[in-house]
C-alpha cells in the first residue's frame, strides 16, 4: 500500500479518536427530553464500536513502518537494519502512538468500562492525551531530537482544525454505521 494512503487512513482514524474523546463525555452527561427519538444511547454504542475497530486498524497501519525499520536492510551489501541507525527515542516516538491507541481502545470491549460513565470519561481523557506528540516528548525528555519553539498561533489553529475535523468524522462515520445497521429510526412514544 502506498505511504500516502496509509498517512491518509491514519489521519482519518486520529480524527475519529479526537472526535470520540470530545463528544462521548458530553453525551454521557447531558440529559435529553426527546421521547420519540432515542438517539443518544445508540449513538454512543455505535461510536464505541467504531473506535474499537479503529484502534485495531490504526495499529495495523503502523506495521508498514515496523517492516521498514526492523526488517529491511539498508543496502544489499550492508546487513545493518535501519533500526540500528535511528536513535531509540525516535523509535519510541514512532511506535508509541499506535500501541497506545490499540491498548486503550481495546479496553472498550469490557462492559464495565463502557457502561460506567466515570470510567468512560477517564478513558476518553487518557485516549485524548496519551498518544499525542507533546505527551510523548514530555515522557522521553528527548535531548537527541531537534527541539524548536512552536508558533503558538499556528499550534492553536492546528488544534482547532483537528478538533472540528474529528467532530465531523465521528458524526459522519457513526451516522453512516447507524444507518447501515438499522439502528437509526423513529420510535413510537408510549
Amino acid at each position: 500500500m502506498d505511504i500516502s494512503v496509509i498517512k491518509f487512513i491514519r489521519a482519518l482514524l486520529e480524527a475519529l479518536f479526537i472526535g470520540f474523546c470530545i463528544v462521548i463525555p458530553i453525551l454521557c452527561f447531558i440529559k435529553t427530553k426527546l421521547k420519540t427519538l432515542h438517539l443518544k444511547e445508540p449513538f454512543i454504542l455505535q461510536a464505541i464500536n467504531a473506535v474499537r475497530i479503529a484502534g485495531i486498524l490504526y495499529a495495523l497501519t503502523s506495521l508498514h513502518e515496523v517492516n521498514l525499520v526492523y526488517f529491511q536492510k539498508a543496502s544489499a551489501a550492508d546487513a545493518i537494519a535501519p533500526a540500528k541507525l535511528l536513535p531509540s527515542a525516535y523509535l519510541s516516538y514512532m511506535f508509541y502512538p499506535p500501541l497506545a491507541y490499540l491498548l486503550l481502545t481495546q479496553l472498550l470491549w469490557v462492559k464495565k468500562v463502557y457502561t460506567n460513565k466515570a470510567a468512560l470519561l477517564i478513558l476518553c481523557l487518557i485516549l485524548l492525551i496519551a498518544p499525542q506528540w507533546f505527551y510523548i516528548m514530555g515522557l522521553l525528555r528527548v535531548s537527541e531530537m531537534d527541539y524548536y519553539q512552536p508558533d503558538w498561533l499556528l499550534l492553536l489553529g492546528n488544534i482547532l482544525r483537528n478538533t472540528f475535523q474529528g467532530l465531523f468524522i465521528l458524526f459522519s462515520i457513526t451516522f453512516i454505521l447507524m444507518l447501515l445497521s438499522g439502528k437509526l429510526k423513529l420510535r413510537e412514544a408510549s
